[in-house]
């Protein structure tokens, strides 16, 4: 499936379980349990909205290219555990473990090129989950 168009829905399996592939996640109130599935997801864009961001991209090895603004706790957004991301802007980047494996903290990450596999900005704050 490639668009999920805007709605409250909750979103648990919504693309299946696994290998998923979607391109568009348009605003909308779900709280995001396993939207794009559980494993090896690729999101190009997820749009603004209000979610709790939970496997929002699915546990493991995700690619996203852009993630705008919005409301979620932004638990397992962008890595394994714990991470908590408010804006990730435009940029080319792998994805994984973006944000290191465990309860970091990473406010803004601006557009740019990279692996994202190291504290891309210097944080080693440990959030206790």
């Amino acid at each position: 499936m490639s668009v999920v168009l805007q709605g409250s829905h909750k979103g648990r399996h919504v693309n299946g379980n696994r290998g998923n592939i979607v391109s568009n996640v348009l605003p909308g109130s779900h709280n995001g349990r396993h939207v794009n599935g559980n494993r090896g997801n690729i999101v190009s864009n997820v749009l603004p909205g209000n979610h709790n961001g939970r496997h929002v991209n699915g546990n493991r090895g995700n690619i996203v290219s852009i993630v705008l603004p919005g409301s979620h706790n932004g638990r397992h957004v962008n890595g394994n555990r714990g991470n908590i991301v408010s804006i990730v802007l435009l940029g080319s980047h792998k994805g994984r473990h973006v944000n290191r494996n465990r309860g970091y903290i990473v406010a803004i990450v601006l557009l740019g090129s990279h692996k994202g596999r190291r504290h891309i900005n210097g944080f080693r704050v440990v959030v206790s989950s």
